[in-house]
């Protein structure tokens, strides 16, 4: 849903889940900054908005509005995770020793 609203493919958009300082799961939405100027609280919105709609599973709809009532997603401008074999997951999970990169 990203990608035709906002520009760019599949590849130039992915989730990263961590841990906070605060022991608390965050989720970043990573989006390539070759997509130019983007409205991040519109783009979390679309996310969470087509996450939670009807065709959805439960779970997922539960996720996505918990997400939300913690303000739980943000958004970082870089390029996404790149396995070791090269590929772009739509998910990538930080492991403990694993630091994000910042903006």
């Amino acid at each position: 849903v990203l990608p035709s609203r906002y520009g760019g493919s599949p590849e130039d958009y992915q989730l990263v889940e961590e841990e906070g300082a605060d022991g608390r799961a965050r989720v970043t939405l990573v989006a390539s900054p070759r997509l130019g100027d983007l409205d991040h609280h519109q783009m979390i919105e679309t996310m969470l908005g087509h996450l939670s709609a009807g065709k959805q599973q439960a779970g997922t709809r539960m996720m996505a509005e918990v997400w939300r009532g913690a303000s739980a997603v943000r958004v970082a401008r870089r390029e996404p995770h790149v396995t070791s074999g090269g590929k772009i997951q739509p998910l990538h999970l930080l492991r403990g020793d694993e630091v994000a990169p910042t903006n």
